[in-house]
C-alpha cells in the first residue's frame, strides 16, 4: 500500500475534437485570482488590510511535439483558422474570442494512479491568449509548437467555470 495519495499519468487532447498529439510535458493547468486590493489607507498606510476577491483567469499551457492539424488550428484560430491568416468575412477583425473559442478536452490514460483524478478535463471556451507569441522553427530540429490557451468563463448549471471534470 502507498504512503499516501500519489498521482501520475499522461492525458491525451483534443482542440475543437481535433487531436493535439504528443506534448512534451503534459498540460499544465493554472489558474490567476484577480482581487480589488484595500489597501492605503490612513491608519495602515499601504498595507493590504483585505481584499474584495472579483474573479479569476484560467490558462492552459503545453508544447506540442507533432506539427499536425490540432496544434496548427490551436496556433491560428483567428479568420477560420489556417496559418498566417489574420482575418476574413466570417471572421472579421472585433469578433469576440467567446464565439470563436472551441472546446479542449484533455483525457487520463487508462489503468494509471490518475486514471480517474480527473478522468476528463473540459474547457468549453479554449482559445489561443491574446499577445502570445506564436513561433515555429524551419529548420532541421524537431518543430516544437509551443501553446497557451485561455479558458473563458462559461454557466454550468448555476456556476460560473472555466472548466469541468469528471
Amino acid at each position: 500500500m502507498a504512503l499516501d495519495t500519489f498521482l501520475a499519468g499522461a492525458h491525451t487532447a483534443t482542440y475543437n475534437a481535433v487531436a493535439l498529439g504528443l506534448t512534451q510535458k503534459g498540460f499544465e493547468i493554472g489558474t490567476t485570482t484577480k482581487a480589488q486590493l484595500i489597501d492605503e489607507t490612513d491608519g495602515y498606510g499601504l498595507s493590504v488590510i483585505d481584499w474584495v476577491y472579483r474573479g479569476a483567469n484560467c490558462f492552459v499551457d503545453f508544447i506540442c511535439r507533432a506539427w499536425k492539424a490540432g496544434p496548427k488550428a490551436a496556433l491560428a484560430p483567428y479568420a477560420g483558422g489556417g496559418i498566417g491568416k489574420v482575418s476574413s468575412t466570417a471572421f472579421p477583425i472585433a469578433v469576440l474570442a467567446s464565439a470563436i473559442a472551441k472546446a479542449f478536452v484533455t483525457t487520463a490514460t487508462a489503468n494509471t494512479p490518475a486514471a480517474t483524478d480527473p478522468a476528463t478535463l473540459t474547457g468549453s471556451l479554449a482559445l489561443l491568449v491574446p499577445d502570445f507569441d506564436v513561433k515555429w522553427v524551419l529548420d532541421s530540429r524537431l518543430r516544437d509548437t509551443p501553446i497557451r490557451f485561455q479558458l473563458l468563463p462559461y454557466v454550468s448549471g448555476s456556476d460560473l467555470v472555466v472548466f469541468t471534470v469528471t
